[in-house]
């Protein structure tokens, strides 16, 4: 992610840091896709490989944005 585009995120003036939910479900579908084939290599040749890990509707679990209150945003902020 370039760092213009997390500097958007942040809202100086609240002092708050604002993930969109779209952004956030982009993460978790990735992060539940990469653990899913992990476990997969992980597990094969064991009993476990015969289980089947379900995929997971990530959009309809996270259903709002993201808040996050900075304690010093200048820290944050880059020029």
């Amino acid at each position: 992610m370039e760092e213009s585009s997390w500097n958007n995120f942040i809202q100086a003036k609240k002092n708050k840091l604002i993930v969109p939910k779209d952004f956030l479900a982009h993460l978790a579908m990735i992060t539940t896709g990469t653990t899913r084939g992990v476990l997969f290599a992980k597990t094969e040749s064991t009993l476990f490989s015969k289980f089947i890990v379900p995929t997971l509707n990530i959009a309809e679990m996270i259903t709002e944005e993201a808040s996050f209150e900075l304690v010093n945003e200048q820290h944050y902020l880059t020029t």
